[in-house]
């Protein structure tokens, strides 16, 4: 009886070992229409803090600890891909393809010409240890595997508005460059849920940049509608020489607020909601 179950446990470390083996997805991420490259596309296993960005050239490399049979592949602009795997490895080869969204012609808008021009979101940079009320809930220790991890705020517009300039206060910045997705999603019970617009939004923070960081938005020509409720993140895509864990990456964010904040570790990661309100706001022009 012993002897049986030493030979199981050891086969069951047999096939441990062989799934570690195969456990390193690769692909390359490529536009359906064009057959370009997708850069910056994600990839990630639903429901779980597993995931990776792809680079520039829509190439990624996923390590996976444990067993599981699909990757869901999205990007801004493209209509989101589950793909399956087997044996740790992709069944249709190593090219996913994504299907661009079409745009409607309602997405098209005009601005009016008389507009009130105004801001939504916190102001305040107060530094998280030095700020009354203050934490770091919008903090992120480097870890080596940072690609996807993804943190911002929710906001209620009550006019019709136009977005012109997103405005976030970075506290602490280790790395030599950061590289980020400004995503926009609309909020169905609290939670983040489909993309609003097909834009794809990027910014770079320099080496170690801190302070105020401005992104303009009036190319993009951004229109959030009267009462909606709008989620924006900030994802990380890529970085170099983040090479301290400590001090971490920090937005300061106002601690306890009945507004909300919004984080999760990797692109397909269930949210954590918490009641706080980072330093980002949006400078907007309203109907």
């Amino acid at each position: 009886m012993y002897t049986s179950k030493l030979v199981l446990l050891a086969l069951c470390g047999i096939s441990n070992l062989l799934w570690a083996q195969v456990s390193t997805v690769q692909g390359r991420i490529v536009n359906a229409s064009t057959g370009a490259s997708v850069p910056y596309a994600t990839v990630g296993v639903p429901d779980q803090s597993v995931g990776t960005v792809a680079d520039a050239a829509g190439r990624f490399t996923l390590k996976l600890a444990s067993a599981t049979d699909r990757l869901m592949v999205s990007c801004v602009g493209f209509e989101k891909r589950e793909v399956r795997l087997v044996g740790g490895q992709l069944t249709g080869g190593a090219q996913i393809v994504l299907q661009p969204v079409a745009q409607a012609l309602g997405e098209v808008t005009v601005r009016r010409d008389k507009l009130r021009p105004g801001t939504i979101g916190r102001r305040a940079r107060h530094d998280a240890i030095i700020g009354k009320n203050d934490t770091d809930l919008m903090g992120h220790f480097i870890t080596g595997d940072d690609q996807g991890w993804e943190g911002g705020g929710i906001y209620q517009f009550g006019r019709a508005s136009y977005l012109d300039t997103f405005h976030v206060y970075v506290g602490r910045n280790p790395c030599g460059m950061i590289r980020f997705r400004l995503n926009f999603y609309a909020v169905e019970n609290g939670i983040p849920t489909r993309s609003l617009f097909t834009n794809d939004v990027q910014f770079v923070l320099r080496s170690q940049q801190t302070g105020w960081v401005a992104v303009d938005l009036r190319p993009y020509n951004l229109r959030v509608e009267k009462q909606q409720k709008l989620a924006a993140t900030m994802q990380w895509l890529e970085s170099a020489e983040c090479t301290a864990k400590w001090p971490p990456f920090v937005v300061p964010a106002s601690f306890p607020s009945f507004h909300q904040s919004v984080i999760r570790t990797k692109s397909e990661d269930q949210w954590q909601v918490h009641g706080a309100y980072p330093s980002m706001y949006f400078t907007i022009q309203s109907e």
